[in-house]
């Protein structure tokens, strides 16, 4: 019965399929469910003056604070007005310590560590 159940859970792992990482994202992230979601769903890779894609993928304010909003919900229960007060209280500052050049974006393989700063939790499992 046990060796039955394991076939079953192995059989639903492998069944499970990550989303195909870009091939111009850096390679440490294949296999990273959390950041091939975000790369995927809050980032904009950058161009050059020919309008080619650069490899180089940001986030914005508007991104940052979509991407704060799942988060906050899934892993703190911050939804609706209490994300809304939560985030107009700290989400500039975090937007800010990690926009140090003030460009307004910042590097998207950064993102764990921003919902973890705004968060106030280093812990946070992502």
């Amino acid at each position: 019965m046990q060796f039955a159940t394991l076939l079953a859970l192995v059989g639903l792992t492998s069944a499970v399929k990550v989303q195909d990482p870009n091939p111009r994202w850096p390679k440490y992230l294949d296999g990273e469910i959390f950041m091939n979601s975000v790369m995927n769903n809050y980032c904009s890779e950058g161009e050059d003056k020919d309008h080619n894609p650069t490899g180089v993928f940001t986030m914005n304010e508007g991104q940052f604070k979509a991407l704060a909003q799942e988060v906050l919900g899934t892993h703190k229960g911050i939804k609706g007005a209490a994300f809304d007060s939560y985030f107009s209280t700290y989400g500039a500052k975090a937007f800010g310590h990690f926009d140090v050049n003030k460009t307004g974006a910042f590097a998207c393989v950064r993102a764990g560590e921003s919902m973890r700063f705004l968060a106030s939790d280093q812990y946070m499992q992502l």
